[in-house]
């Protein structure tokens, strides 16, 4: 779509029309349709309450994190005997290796292996204390999360109400790509279908206090 001047009534307006029509004419494109693009932008925006930036965006999203961090959650106590038993290992190899400098022994070397095996031992400990993080804390911290992100979607929702203009362009900001517009000619009139891809992104974005987030959890709702 582009935009041109046009009139709603006797009123001169911006209009949404097809670019390729417009362009490069009726051999190319024969969809002639025009409307105002405040009408086409509140029809978006009132879509996009309706079905992205709502309640249910805030529940799908936290029901997402719970099955993940009970899958992650899953895998990794399964994972504990092995990793204490490598950490355990790491430990006394840092240690012999330690008694070897302190024997006079060549020290680059042996510097080097015990950096790098500090490097795996430190890693390890994090995977052993992240599993060992106590379900219920996970929860709370989820149902904390909730309750933060409804908040932070009520004052938004109130913000594009109150906002008018100012509150269109946001949402119409977190489009990806253009609208396709096509008319549709049926029993009651003619009507338009708007197809097109929006992402919230970290529009709702919050904090996870004490808890990895999984890869790929950021919010990105694609429509």
């Amino acid at each position: 779509m582009t935009v041109i001047n046009g009139h709603d009534g006797k009123v001169n307006v911006k209009m949404y029309t097809c670019a390729y029509h417009r362009e490069r004419g009726e051999a190319v494109c024969t969809n002639s349709a025009r409307r105002p693009v405040a009408t086409v932008d509140r029809t978006v925006v009132d879509w996009l309450m309706q079905k992205v930036i709502d309640q249910r965006f805030v529940v799908a999203a936290v029901k997402e994190l719970r099955r993940r961090f009970a899958k992650r959650a899953r895998k990794v106590t399964t994972d504990v005997p092995s990793l204490e038993q490598e950490a355990s290992k790491l430990r006394a190899e840092i240690q012999r290796l330690v008694t070897a400098i302190a024997t006079g022994s060549d020290q680059p070397d042996l510097l080097r292996g015990i950096t790098e095996r500090r490097e795996r031992l430190s890693g390890i400990e994090d995977r052993v204390r992240n599993a060992r993080v106590v379900p219920s804390e996970i929860a709370n911290e989820l149902d904390r999360v909730e309750v933060e992100a409804r908040k932070r979607l009520g004052r938004f929702q109130a913000f594009l109400v109150e906002k008018g203009e100012m509150g269109r362009q946001v949402v119409m900001a977190a489009l990806v790509g253009p609208i396709k517009v096509t008319p549709l000619d049926l029993p009651e009139g003619r009507r338009f279908k708007l197809e097109g891809e929006a992402r919230v992104g970290k529009l709702l974005a919050t904090e996870v206090s004490n808890v990895a987030s999984p890869a790929g959890v950021e919010p990105a709702l694609a429509t």
